[in-house]
C-alpha cells in the first residue's frame, strides 16, 4: 500500500510539472516573459507618442520615422516604425492602444494557458500600426517562449543553464533600458550620438534576452522532474 501510495505521489508531480511545462506558465519562463513583454510594451507605446506628436498628416510611407527630427532620438534613428494606417495621428493612438494592451496582457495573462500566442497576436497588431520593430520583435519572442518545453529528463548542462535565469533577466532588462531610454539620456545629456554604441547595446540585449529565455525553460524543466524528495539539483523554485 505504501508502495502504490509513494507512486502515485511522482505521477501526481510529474503531471504537475507537465501542466507547468506546457500551460499555465507560472515559472521562471513566465517571470521572464512578464517582466520583459512589459518592457515592450512600453517602448511600444513611446513610438506612438512621437506619431501622435506629428499631429494629422498622412504616413506617406509605409516605413517611417516615429520622431522625425528630433534630435534626443538621432541615437536611434529617429526610432524607425512601419504602419498600414493613413495618418501619424490615427497609427499613434492605435499604437499606444496597442503598446498598452501588450503591456498589461504581459503583466497579468500570459502566463494563462494560451496566453503566449495571445502575445503573439497583439506584438504583430503592435508592428503594423506603428509600434517600431524591436518591441513587437521582443513581444513575439517571448510569446514563442511560453509554447511547452521538453519533457526530457534535464541533463547537467541543462541544471547549469537553468542557474542563470535570473542574472540573464537583469542583464536583459539593464540592455533595454541602456538602449531606451540610456541612448536618448546619453543624447541629451552629452551630446554623444554614436552608432556603433547603439548597435552594440543592442546585440548585448537581445543576446542576454536569449539566454534568459533559454536559462529559465530550462529552469522550469528542472523544476517539472524534480525527484520525490524535491531536490533539484541546486535549482530553486522561481
Amino acid at each position: 500500500m505504501e508502495r502504490a501510495a509513494d507512486a502515485g505521489r511522482v505521477a501526481a508531480r510529474r503531471e504537475t510539472g507537465a501542466a507547468r511545462s506546457g500551460g499555465e506558465r507560472a515559472g521562471a519562463t513566465g517571470v521572464v516573459v512578464s517582466v520583459l513583454g512589459v518592457l515592450a510594451g512600453l517602448v511600444g507605446m513611446e513610438h506612438g507618442v512621437g506619431e501622435l506628436a506629428q499631429g494629422r498628416v498622412p504616413v506617406g510611407s509605409v516605413v517611417f520615422e516615429s520622431w522625425p527630427g528630433a534630435a534626443a532620438f538621432g541615437p536611434l534613428g529617429g526610432e524607425p516604425a512601419m504602419s498600414l494606417l493613413p495618418t501619424m495621428q490615427l497609427s499613434g493612438t492605435v499604437t499606444v492602444a496597442a503598446g498598452a494592451a501588450v503591456a498589461l496582457w504581459s503583466a497579468l495573462y500570459v502566463r494563462r494557458p494560451g496566453g503566449g500566442l495571445v502575445l503573439v497576436g497583439l506584438s504583430v497588431l503592435l508592428l503594423l500600426v506603428g509600434g517600431g520593430f524591436g518591441p513587437p520583435l521582443l513581444g513575439v519572442v517571448l510569446g514563442l517562449a511560453t509554447l511547452g518545453a521538453g519533457r526530457r529528463p534535464p541533463g547537467s548542462a541543462t541544471r547549469t543553464l537553468a542557474r542563470l535565469w535570473r542574472g540573464a533577466l537583469a542583464a536583459a532588462v539593464l540592455g533595454y533600458l541602456a538602449l531606451m531610454p540610456g541612448t536618448v539620456l546619453l543624447q541629451v545629456l552629452t551630446g554623444i550620438d554614436d552608432a556603433a554604441l547603439v548597435a552594440a547595446v543592442t546585440v548585448t540585449a537581445f543576446a542576454a534576452l536569449g539566454l534568459a529565455v533559454l536559462s529559465a525553460r530550462a529552469h522550469d524543466r528542472v523544476v517539472a522532474h524534480r525527484g520525490p524528495g524535491g531536490a533539484a539539483a541546486g535549482v530553486t523554485r522561481a
